[in-house]
């Protein structure tokens, strides 16, 4: 599988009702999971960067912070002010 492809996606449209909805009375975040660059690229094709205060991407950590690993949720907590990850 090419992790460089970028593929066309959007958001549902009530998911981009709720972030537009609670960005700027909320702190926003997401934690994506699976490999960097292919979630680099989803980030960047549903434009959501500029909508999020952080993101944390796990496989950044190493794979052995995905999913169920807490390690992400606890990195998010780290960034309380929520810079870049």
């Amino acid at each position: 599988m090419d992790r460089q492809h970028k593929r066309q996606i959007s958001l549902y449209t009530a998911s981009r009702r709720s972030i537009d909805y609670f960005k700027g009375n909320k702190k926003l975040g997401a934690i994506t999971d699976g490999y960097l660059t292919t979630q680099r690229n989803k980030v960047e094709g549903l434009h959501i960067a500029n909508s999020c205060d952080t993101i944390v991407s796990r496989d950044k950590y190493g794979s052995g912070n995905w999913t169920p690993s807490p390690a992400p949720y606890l990195k998010v907590m780290e960034l309380r002010q929520f810079q870049a990850s």
